[in-house]
Formats: C-alpha cells, sequence, structure tokens
C-alpha cells in the first residue's frame, strides 16, 4: 500500500477478494479511527487556539500610554526643541526653541524651567558648539529618545553618529 491507494497485482477471485474486503475493512476502520482522533483533537484544541487569537487581538489594542498621577506643583515652562508633546497637564507650558538659541553664549530665556531637545534634533544637537550650552547654562536638558544617553552631548570629541561605536571600541580596549 503506497498513501491512499492499493495496489493488486493479481486478477479478483474469490481468495483474492475476500482478502481485499478485509483490506478495505481495516482501512475503513483506521481512517474512521484516524478521523475520529482528528475531530478529538480539533474539538480540544479549538478553544485553545480561540484563546490565543483573543490574548493576540487584545494586546494589539493595549495603549501606549500610562496612567501616572498628573503634575500638581509650581507652573512651569520648557523650552523645546521640535514638536510639544500632548500633556493633559494645564500647568506645564512648552516654548518653542531653535539649535541657535543654543549657540555657546547665546542667554536661555530666564523663565525657562527645562529644555527637551526631540528625537529629530539629536544629531544637531551633539555638535560640539553646545557643549558647553549644555554644561553651564544652569537648566535641565532631556535628550528626548536618545538611545546614547548624555555622552555625546557633553564630549565635544564624539558625534552622536559614532557615539556607541566609540563605546564599544573602548569598552574591548579594556
Amino acid at each position: 500500500m503506497n498513501g491512499n491507494y492499493t495496489v493488486i497485482s493479481r486478477p479478483l477471485h474469490k481468495g483474492n477478494l475476500s482478502r481485499f474486503i478485509n483490506r478495505i475493512r481495516v482501512l475503513h476502520k483506521s481512517a474512521g479511527f484516524r478521523l475520529k482522533e482528528l475531530f478529538r483533537m480539533i474539538r480540544h484544541l479549538l478553544p485553545c487556539a480561540l484563546l490565543l487569537l483573543m490574548i493576540t487581538m487584545l494586546t494589539g489594542c493595549t495603549s501606549d500610554s500610562v496612567d501616572t498621577p498628573l503634575y500638581e506643583g509650581q507652573p512651569l515652562k520648557i523650552g523645546i526643541i521640535g514638536d510639544a508633546p500632548a500633556i493633559r497637564e494645564r500647568n506645564i507650558s512648552f516654548t518653542g526653541m531653535s539649535m541657535d538659541d543654543l549657540k555657546e553664549g547665546a542667554m536661555l530665556p530666564g523663565n525657562i524651567d527645562a529644555v527637551f531637545i526631540t528625537k529629530d534634533h539629536l544629531s544637531e544637537a551633539a555638535k560640539p558648539q553646545y557643549a558647553q550650552t549644555y554644561k553651564k547654562a544652569g537648566v535641565p536638558f532631556f535628550f528626548i529618545e536618545s538611545m546614547k544617553s548624555y555622552i555625546p552631548f557633553v564630549y565635544e570629541n564624539l558625534s552622536y553618529e559614532e557615539c556607541m561605536s566609540q563605546a564599544i571600541i573602548s569598552l574591548a580596549a579594556k
């Protein structure tokens, strides 16, 4: 027997016919048994598959936001280079700034409590001309979505792009 078919190489006569019929019964019973097992497996696996599908769908619907308490402190004025985020707090305001406002010797507005630099401006913000501003400005700087820490921003000899490769090289040298 090969696959789902049987080759009969002899002519059918009474002896061969009975063996052939018995073979059909055996195949029929085993196929029926396999079919019953298949349905039993499907019946047991179907709830698990549905549960997995529901979990997958619900995971896709989760929110990326974190439920944090509202800031209720003193009003804050934050300088931002890039697009201001949408926030819930009414006592926080954003003031648009440019990288020119941070050049060495430029005065930051006196009423700024902090400066946010968004992802789109990180490469520019890591240029050496801004390093002293970050160190001496007297307000905190936040580099939003930076994967490189603060290092390329305060060390004048590192660019944003090469910071990670330099860190790996210096670690390998140790």
